[in-house]
């Protein structure tokens, strides 16, 4: 009874390291970091991806994985200095479980790639070491779904944040991104985020995505890729003349 309800508690308050979208350090794959400043590790999650059409994977704001699944992992720490040549990966769940794993660093490039099989859903604690140093971050195991979901983005109603005049929109993952769209993100009769592919409607006029940016900084990246198939699109788009939070697109 003690270990259900700590196992429940912790599916609730499971304090997941936070996921990061965007390029860092030359890689672009979704990361998570441990630790603080210039000894932190940073670990690219290459077999995210696939995953986000879940919500409860891309809506968690933490790290979420897959219970069973096998997940890619390159370790980067800030700095070599007190590194050795292994890195070990003990994960142990809070109410009971344990796995551990023991892997070579490569070197040209320098990092550690991992292959983490998370045995059991729940809430884990990983503890990262090598040489002389050591890391704890906490991940979340979630039981994966019979079928691959596509979980479509859902579509807001009200006073946009970053322009009031809108008020239909989607919110990008994380929120903290404070990064939205608007105009042709609905589709008649699909429930949440929608667009027709193509880059047209069915009555021929364009798919204009307009991005509201709070943050806005150089041109921004769109990067589309299909989760149920192998496909993918790219698209630098610059902001309007006026405002500078605006980037018009067609996707």
């Amino acid at each position: 009874m003690i270990a259900a309800a700590l196992m429940a508690a912790a599916a609730v308050s499971c304090p997941g390291a936070p996921v990061h979208y965007g390029a860092h350090r030359g890689e672009t794959a979704p990361w998570v970091a441990a630790g603080g400043g210039k000894r932190a590790i940073d670990g690219f999650v290459y077999s995210l991806e696939p995953t986000l059409g879940d919500a409860r994977v891309r809506d968690a704001g933490a790290l979420t994985v897959y219970a069973g699944a096998l997940n890619k992992v390159a370790w980067l720490p800030r700095r070599w200095s007190g590194t050795g040549r292994f890195l070990t990966v003990a994960g142990a769940r809070i109410g009971g479980g344990a796995f551990r794993g023991r892997y070579p660093r490569t070197l040209a490039p320098q990092f550690y790639a991992t292959s983490l099989r998370v045995p059991a859903a729940g809430c884990w604690q990983l503890r990262l070491a090598t040489g002389s140093r050591t890391w704890t971050l906490h991940i979340r195991a979630i039981d994966p779904p019979t079928e691959p979901p596509c979980d479509p983005t859902p579509i807001s109603h009200g006073r946009n944040p970053v322009d009031a005049s809108f008020s239909t929109w989607i919110a990008a993952s994380p929120r903290s991104s404070r990064l939205y769209a608007t105009y042709s993100v609905t589709v008649p009769g699909v429930e949440g985020a929608a667009i027709y592919a193509g880059g047209r409607w069915p009555g021929g006029a364009s798919t204009k995505v307009l991005w509201l940016v709070a943050a806005p900084s150089g041109p921004l990246r769109v990067i589309g890729q299909r989760l149920d198939g192998v496909a993918s699109y790219e698209l630098s788009v610059r902001a309007a003349a006026s405002p500078s939070y605006a980037y018009p697109s067609i996707p």
